[in-house]
């Protein structure tokens, strides 16, 4: 991703409103990976070493407080009660993404547990943009608009045509997406287009 087309979309989002400060240096990206608990992506990795967004609502790696930690934290735990509300009220629609994959029953205690176990053991979302993430060290993946587990979607087909949908009214693309979400566990089956 590293080449002429990622330096023009910085140039691109400049001149749609967005502002940046300095990339972060190789030596402050391995040290969020480190306190966050996560590997960057190549391409957000080499996206945050040119520049970093400065707008609140993206998720700053460059601040490795106790009080960012927690923020952290708590957006990983979110993503967990989320989980919990869809197995309370949207039951339904949560066995027919999982039911056959799971195989048990829906009404059984076991769908809970094998759901709340295939998500622990599944790819973690890392949060980016507000409520937009990139899937914990996979590269070259589409770009995820978690609410909850029923109601997520791809946002981008990766970073570029993300960043080119969220804030350049882009249209989203998607190639090989079935290839690419095979390692990605749980997400593999409650992620929309």
């Amino acid at each position: 991703m590293m080449n002429d087309g990622i330096h023009s979309l910085f140039g691109r989002l400049k001149r749609a409103g967005l502002s940046f400060s300095q990339g972060m240096t190789s030596e402050e990206l391995d040290w969020a990976e480190r306190i966050f608990g996560f590997r960057f992506p190549d391409e957000i990795r080499q996206f945050l070493s040119i520049a970093v967004p400065s707008d609140p609502d993206f998720f700053s790696y460059r601040d490795t407080s106790e009080e960012n930690r927690e923020r952290f934290c708590t957006i990983q735990a979110s993503i967990e009660q989320a989980f919990l509300f869809d197995l309370a009220e949207n039951r339904e629609d949560l066995y027919e993404r999982l039911g056959s994959k799971l195989g048990c029953d829906m009404d059984s205690e076991n769908f809970d547990c094998k759901v709340m176990e295939y998500l622990r053991q599944s790819v973690k979302l890392i949060p980016f943009y507000d409520h937009r993430c990139f899937f914990d060290g996979m590269d070259g993946m589409p770009i995820v608009s978690f609410w909850q587990s029923v109601d997520s979607i791809f946002y981008g087909g990766d970073l570029v045509n993300y960043l080119e949908v969220e804030f350049l009214n882009g249209q989203r693309t998607f190639e090989k997406l079935d290839e690419r979400m095979e390692q990605t566990g749980i997400w593999k089956y409650v992620i929309d287009v």
